[in-house]
This record gives structure tokens, C-alpha cells and sequence, in this order.
């Protein structure tokens, strides 16, 4: 049987006072888990987001035209590529 605490996690308002849960075994309660796990996905989603848009600018800046109907991208160079698809 697992055992819980009802732990005081914010109390500095005059009227609210909010709780949180700690597990026995764990030294962490479930609320800054819970924070902790949010804080690494924001930083994941801004590095994936980082990522995108270099990859975006790249070939943004080597990229004058791309015609989808015709299925081909027009370079700075006048170079042509066939969009596989």
C-alpha cells in the first residue's frame, strides 16, 4: 500500500492555499515534478524550434521560387529541382 502527504505548496495569498502531494518514498512532490517535467519540455520544443528554423533560413536563402503545381524549385543560380514526392 502506498502512503501519501498532503504538503502546504503555496500559502502566500490571504484567501487560497494550495496543496500539493508527496509520496512517501519520493523526496519530491508530484507539483515541482510536474513543473520540472514542463520546464524540459519548453526547452526541448524552443531547441526543436531553433533547429527548424535554421533549417528553414537555409534553404530560404538559396531557394527563389518553389512551384508546387509544377513540382519544381527555381534557385538564386537558375538552377532547377524536381520536388520528388
Amino acid at each position: 500500500m502506498k502512503n501519501f502527504v498532503l504538503e502546504i505548496f503555496d500559502d502566500e495569498f490571504a484567501v487560497v492555499t494550495y496543496y500539493t502531494v508527496r509520496w512517501d518514498e519520493n523526496r519530491e512532490n508530484e507539483t515541482n515534478k510536474f513543473v520540472h517535467r514542463s520546464e524540459d519540455i519548453a526547452r526541448k520544443f524552443r531547441d526543436a524550434r531553433h533547429f527548424a528554423r535554421t533549417i528553414w533560413e537555409a534553404v530560404r536563402d538559396k531557394t527563389i521560387f518553389i512551384d508546387e503545381s509544377a513540382r519544381r524549385i527555381t534557385f538564386y543560380d537558375g538552377t532547377e529541382q524536381d520536388i520528388l514526392l
